[in-house]
């Protein structure tokens, strides 16, 4: 009997495999990056087919198999790609591109998926425009700092504080943009890729 894992995840990818399966890459509360095998989701009886879209956050049963997980079910929780704007789905895909490759594993970061979820609904409500480009830089960089290639600089420190809201550094990030930019470049140089 294979035990069933129960986790909130960000749909990072998906990907045909087979006649009608997917391979579904998932930023996960409890596990990190996953790579999980959705057997059928392809059929149009399948009931995971509309849970597991790109960039939607669902909860995610998963099994561990020999070789790999296998996802199970999936409830959705929101569908980011059916609410947001062009402009925020950009931001969102580039987010979800930059954690797929700074997360070679899993290895469970609670906190940076708390970045992200609070990122993202941010990002949701108020990704237009300019401040779609604006929020990016600021969940970019908590990101980074989070996963330890963006140290713990004073001009950076609000960035980075743990509860400071995201609208506030949203606003900041904007007359504060050479500096945010300069310290995302170097935490993505840092990281080699």
């Amino acid at each position: 009997m294979h035990h069933v894992y129960e986790t909130e995840a960000y749909v990072l990818r998906v990907a045909p495999s087979g006649e009608a399966d997917m391979l579904v890459t998932l930023m996960t509360e409890r596990f990190g990056v996953v790579r999980a095998s959705a057997q059928g989701i392809r059929y149009e009886k399948s009931k995971l087919r509309f849970a597991v879209q790109p960039y939607a956050r669902v909860t995610a049963s998963l099994v561990r198999g020999k070789g790999m997980w296998r996802l199970t079910n999936a409830q959705v929780g929101t569908h980011y790609a059916a609410l947001m704007l062009p402009e925020a789905l950009v931001v969102l895909a580039n987010v979800c591109r930059l954690l797929e490759r700074l997360l070679p594993g899993e290895e469970a970061d609670p906190a940076l998926f708390e970045v992200l979820d609070e990122g993202v609904a941010h990002l949701a409500l108020h990704g237009v425009g300019q401040a779609a480009r604006d929020i990016e830089a600021v969940l970019v960089l908590r990101l980074l700092h989070q996963l330890g290639y963006v140290g713990a600089d004073t001009a950076l420190a609000p960035y980075i504080t743990i509860g400071t809201p995201v609208e506030t550094l949203v606003a900041r990030a904007r007359s504060e943009r050479d500096v945010v930019v300069a310290a995302i470049n170097r935490g993505l140089r840092e990281s080699q890729l």
